[in-house]
């Protein structure tokens, strides 16, 4: 069977990605003379606003935050992997996210992590956590060429969706795939 499971929020806390936009955040708000959460208030309010028209590039926090500096005038061009190499050693998966990867993989089952974040940032994640070792692969809005809320997301035989995200993980795989897991 194959098994999608999604990464921010049910494998790993979100709350892991704030020191990286607050980094971010920091470095352009000293730029143009802002505090930093202003800064991070405008790329949420932005990331808000592309996701809203479910746009890829609501996914896409470099776009996001040079798009806010430039906005808040300062031409800059920010990659999120700059800063993410610094902080990924910090996250810490779920009490029995590893676990259940091993468990899942241990029962024979073909797992994908599906995740709305992009591959550059994801790939980079998956690794360092050790993930990795107990997926099949992974599906991210950049490699598909839509979020988590087309067919093609869904497509190749995928029978499960593990997720936390009401819309992105229950609604559109229950759309697609007849049913799905909420965790």
């Amino acid at each position: 069977m194959l098994i999608l499971v999604d990464l921010d929020g049910t494998l790993l806390p979100l709350e892991a990605w704030d020191p990286i936009f607050q980094e971010i955040s920091g470095l352009i708000g000293s730029r143009v003379g802002v505090d930093w959460r202003i800064v991070y208030r405008a790329a949420k309010d932005l990331n808000r606003e592309l996701l809203r028209g479910l746009n890829v590039r609501a996914f896409d926090w470099d776009y996001i935050f040079t798009e806010v500096a430039h906005r808040l005038g300062a031409s800059i061009s920010i990659d999120v992997n700059d800063a993410l190499i610094k902080h990924v050693h910090d996250f810490k998966p779920f009490d029995g996210a590893l676990e259940m990867l091993s468990a899942l993989k241990g029962l024979g089952h073909k797992v994908i992590i599906a995740t709305n974040g992009l591959y550059k940032y994801q790939h980079v994640v998956i690794k360092e956590l050790n993930f990795a070792k107990f997926i099949d692969g992974i599906r991210t809005p950049d490699t598909i060429g839509c979020p988590k809320n087309c067919r093609g997301f869904f497509e190749g035989g995928a029978q499960v969706m593990i997720g936390d995200n009401p819309l992105f993980d229950v609604y559109y795989p229950a759309v697609w795939l007849g049913y799905s897991v909420y965790w």
